[in-house]
């Protein structure tokens, strides 16, 4: 039976989350970066730093470039212009296996081996990644999920609330210094999505820099520490708070046929 998650129980274990760069330099510094395909333009001339420790929230509609800011940071794309530092790194090709060595990203989809159980999904990728120590990495990863005890169920049988704590698992097996989150609750129900964010919160008091992608104001205000709000150029940053009341607050106007009493309580 899987093991709930109370609130305020932090879940990582302290081998999770080590940060080897000194505090005052940021984890990603972003300047005048831009990505084009063809003639589509992706997003252009953004600039931000994301603090060390930080949970940073990029938020936008479907198709304002989120997704493809997530994978040009993690060096799977390579940015038409601008540049980076990811992780204390240049944003380089030359430096690509090394920023890949510090971050991990968790994509919207889990993209895991449905045949294949909870831990050989997780053995694979150690692997793959060559993760040092593999046996306590994963015996780390699934822990700080809570998932210890479905070590061995197929990931076919399990619901995507519980694909998505393996796909945590499965980025968390780096030890990463930055781990980008690709819409992490984007399709679970409440409940769900309740587990992902108590496991972030465990996670950020760990140290992990955390730069999640989402569409939800309510889920931004929820995790992040600061906001950018993207729709191919960069709009805004700030807390949540003060962006919804800057940006979503409305004032209505009542006017009535006849004099009020109380027009105050209107």
């Amino acid at each position: 039976m899987t093991r709930a998650l109370p609130d305020g129980d932090s879940q990582v274990p302290s081998g999770i989350g080590n940060t080897a760069a000194g505090p005052d330099e940021p984890a990603i510094s972003v300047h005048g970066l831009t990505k084009r395909f063809g003639s589509r333009t992706a997003f252009s001339d953004v600039s931000f730093e994301v603090a060390r420790g930080e949970v940073f929230g990029f938020l936008g509609p479907n198709g304002a470039g989120k997704t493809t800011m997530v994978r040009t940071l993690g060096t799977l794309l390579t940015p038409t212009a601008g540049s980076a530092t990811v992780a204390g790194l240049a944003l380089r090709p030359d430096n690509g296996a090394r920023i890949r060595g510090r971050i991990a990203i968790m994509p919207e989809s889990a993209g895991l081996y449905q045949r294949l159980s909870v831990n050989e999904n997780l053995a694979y990728f150690a692997g793959l990644y060559e993760v040092p120590d593999p046996g306590r990495r994963i015996a780390q990863a699934l822990a700080s999920v809570g998932l210890t005890d479905r070590a061995k169920d197929l990931c076919g049988t399990l619901s995507k609330g519980l694909r998505q704590r393996v796909s945590l698992a499965r980025a968390l097996l780096s030890d990463p210094q930055v781990l980008f989150l690709d819409e992490p609750t984007s399709g679970l129900d409440p409940a769900a999505a309740h587990e992902v964010h108590q496991l972030l919160d465990a996670l950020r008091s760990r140290g992990v820099t955390i730069f999640l992608t989402t569409h939800r104001l309510d889920e931004a205000e929820r995790l992040c520490d600061r906001v950018a709000i993207l729709s191919t150029t960069l709009r805004v940053i700030g807390r949540p708070a003060d962006l919804r009341d800057r940006l979503f607050a409305k004032t209505l106007r009542v006017v009535t046929r006849l004099p009020l009493d109380r027009p105050d309580v209107v």
